[in-house]
């Protein structure tokens, strides 16, 4: 039986169906690896080949998805994707029924993969010539999917799948001006009021609030710390620790929640590239 596809265009909330379905989905959206998923943290940096799931069990976190399963459930009445459509399309999907609950494999479309120019195409007949005609080339990679049973949305990168669902930051948030005035109100800090932080920085200093991390810390065990490990403290003045930039946000980061380590089986001394409390 063909699978219809769908595709969602950079234009907020804009959908087309692909009037051509495909009789083997998974040549286009393959499984993904659920053998060890992991629930989602901003803190965790997460290596290749490893799944990660954000649970979407509330309905208004579930809201996300609201604009692909309206698409989905109304396909008869979606417009038919047209050739100017092809460099403004960012996601393609598919909905899958498995023990009569729906489940969307979305795959995430790059502008790098658009082009426009002559190509040769074989039918089933000969072999066609295409002059500066459009053409995307699919990635072949399921970057997302939605188990309907679980109520969970599973992926591999949060970067790729960011801008896929409308309000997914709000799982890997960045400091709000509220926020930043918070962190520049911590005691052992001077946080520079003219920095200009960047959004990694944004997300390190957003966890740092939202985790409370500097109760309990003191400048005498984050210099002991520092110098221990061989990390170079930002500049300390009038007792307070200067950041000015995003490199300082990131070494503070990693000094108060203590990302370095020595090794119990060799002595060697490390630093982890991600962490979650077990």
């Amino acid at each position: 039986m063909s699978q219809m596809i769908f595709a969602k265009k950079k234009k907020k909330d804009a959908h087309v169906k692909i009037s051509s379905g495909i009789d083997n989905p998974l040549d286009i959206f393959p499984d993904l690896n659920f053998e060890n998923p992991k629930k989602f943290s901003p803190k965790w940096q997460i290596a290749e080949g490893e799944i990660f799931f954000i649970d979407l069990s509330d309905e208004e976190d579930r809201s996300l998805l609201k604009p692909y399963f309206e698409s989905i459930d109304s396909s008869a009445n979606l417009n038919i994707i047209s050739k100017s459509d092809l460099p403004n399309i960012s996601v393609i999907y598919t909905a899958i029924t498995i023990k009569s609950v729906r489940n969307i494999k979305f795959q995430k479309i790059w502008n790098k993969y658009y082009f426009k120019r002559g190509f040769m195409q074989f039918n089933d007949v000969e072999c066609e010539i295409h002059n500066n005609d459009s053409l995307v080339i699919l990635t072949g990679k399921t970057d997302a999917f939605w188990n309907g049973e679980e109520n969970r949305l599973y992926f591999a990168n949060f970067r790729d799948i960011k801008h896929m669902f409308d309000g997914i930051d709000k799982f890997y948030r960045e400091a709000t001006k509220k926020d930043v005035e918070k962190f520049s109100a911590i005691s052992l800090l001077y946080v520079n009021q003219k920095a200009d932080f960047g959004q990694r920085a944004l997300k390190k200093i957003a966890i740092m609030i939202d985790d409370d991390i500097f109760n309990g810390k003191t400048l005498e065990m984050l210099k002991s710390y520092a110098v221990k490990y061989g990390q170079i403290l930002p500049e300390i003045e009038n007792e307070k620790i200067k950041i000015c930039n995003n490199e300082q946000v990131e070494i503070l980061y990693k000094l108060v929640n203590g990302m370095f380590y020595t090794s119990e089986i060799n002595n060697e001394k490390r630093e982890i590239n991600s962490f979650a409390r077990i």
